[in-house]
């Protein structure tokens, strides 16, 4: 591929950055190159390097990377986030793990290779090889003792049976990743949240009583480090990409908790797109509508969607927390006493609302004015030229009701499928 350098090694200003960089004197910042001629620049800068990283700031950015980079050096390899709590779950199993394992065997071997990958993957537990036959805790605390040190709910047997097995599981996978790399001895496993006592006194933590700690909530507990506007930007790229495919309706979701329901509860058919948004529920309505798409359904937890029937177009909890608000106010249009709206306000979660009302004899009647509330204001952002619709539910409930529209919705989709189905 030597050919694809001469036209470089025509310019002055890549012969001094290919010194430069050869002296290992720190990091070397480079600006004015066109995204067209970035992996064409990188190449050239790389060659005869026998170990090549390139990190970017999505799993999605990775992938088109890893997809472009392969024109130029057939050793590229992606490396994958295990698991990420907003872009993408791995919905083919184990598949993740298998292209991690891949790529850190071609390190090991010592042959040449290109790594494509994610901040989110570089910051996930790390696992150093020692030869030691023991697994401990940062804190030096025994396998038995783990609760006490990372869980608020220490006195909770259920819960430290669940995260104490979880635990062992993930020692072992760790066990059996090494074991395929060839190492036999013993792993050190280090789980740490490097200032999160203090970042929790700027959370919404402290509402939900967990004190003295942080609480990594969410299935997966990875955050990648975007900024808003990153985030919103690869929210609008995935959508537009899907209306470029020919998809003109897509489900949004903010999270795994979606992704999970919609995969358990078979709501949707196959062929439909999911697209994750995370708090930003307004800004991909917004997209949405600019990409083409004509039909979408919301689906959401409760406590996130909740907000959205309030008009709160970002649900995260620094820019609002309105959710016991608009359940009490729903719940008191639907009669709810001052004893029942009392409660309600005095309630940490939505799952504890929803059994305060349940006991009143309001959950049906109180879903049903919250589903309009929130088809109302998912039509005023949305505008006309897309079609929306709202899904609710709870991990403990499942399903609690849907918009008049995402019913209409999802029977035009399923008939579509029928229709083609040979």
């Amino acid at each position: 591929m030597q050919a694809l350098i001469a036209p470089l090694k025509e310019l002055a200003e890549y012969d001094e950055i290919r010194k430069v960089t050869r002296q290992g004197k720190g990091t070397v910042a480079l600006s004015g190159c066109v995204d067209s001629q970035k992996l064409h620049m990188i190449y050239g800068l790389s060659d005869g390097l026998k170990y090549k990283v390139i990190v970017t700031y999505s799993d999605l950015k990775a992938k088109e990377i890893y997809e472009e980079y392969r024109f130029y050096d057939r050793n590229v390899m992606l490396y994958p986030a295990k698991d990420l709590i907003f872009f993408q779950a791995d919905i083919h199993g184990n598949q993740l793990v298998q292209e991690r394992i891949k790529t850190l065997r071609r390190v090991v071997e010592g042959k040449p290779v290109t790594i494509v990958t994610t901040y989110a993957a570089l910051m996930t537990p790390q696992v150093l090889w020692e030869e030691k036959d023991i697994i401990r805790t940062e804190r030096g605390g025994s396998l038995d003792e783990l609760p006490g040190y990372f869980v608020y709910y220490e006195k909770n047997e259920a819960m430290q049976e669940f995260l104490v097995k979880n635990y062992q599981n993930a020692a072992r996978a760790a066990e059996e990743e090494a074991a395929a790399l060839g190492y036999a001895g013993g792993l050190e496993i280090t789980i740490s949240v490097p200032g999160g006592e203090e970042a929790a006194r700027r959370t919404f933590n402290p509402q939900l009583g967990v004190e003295g700690g942080i609480s990594i909530l969410g299935t997966s507990g990875i955050v990648e480090p975007m900024s808003a506007q990153a985030l919103v930007e690869t929210i609008a790229l995935e959508l537009r990409q899907a209306a470029a495919e020919g998809a003109d309706r897509v489900v949004l979701t903010p999270g795994n908790y979606g992704a999970d329901f919609l995969a358990e509860s078979g709501l949707i058919t196959s062929d439909i797109r999911i697209v994750k948004c995370s708090n930003f529920i307004g800004e991909a309505l917004d997209r949405a509508a600019e990409a083409g798409i004509r039909q979408l359904i919301l689906v959401g937890h409760l406590g996130k969607l909740v907000k959205v029937a309030g008009g709160v177009m970002n649900t995260h909890s620094r820019w609002a927390d309105c959710r016991m608000e608009i359940l009490c106010a729903h719940a008191a249009l639907c009669g709810a006493g001052q004893e029942t709206a009392r409660a309600l306000m005095g309630s940490a979660t939505t799952d504890a609302g929803l059994d305060i009302l349940a006991e009143a004899g309001l959950l049906d009647r109180t879903m049903d004015s919250l589903l309009s509330a929130l088809q109302a204001h998912l039509e005023r952002r949305a505008g006309t030229s897309c079609r929306c619709g709202g899904v609710l539910f709870t991990n403990t409930r499942g399903l609690l009701g849907m918009t008049g529209t995402a019913k209409e919705i999802l029977n035009i989709w399923r008939a579509k499928e029928e229709h083609f189905t040979p």
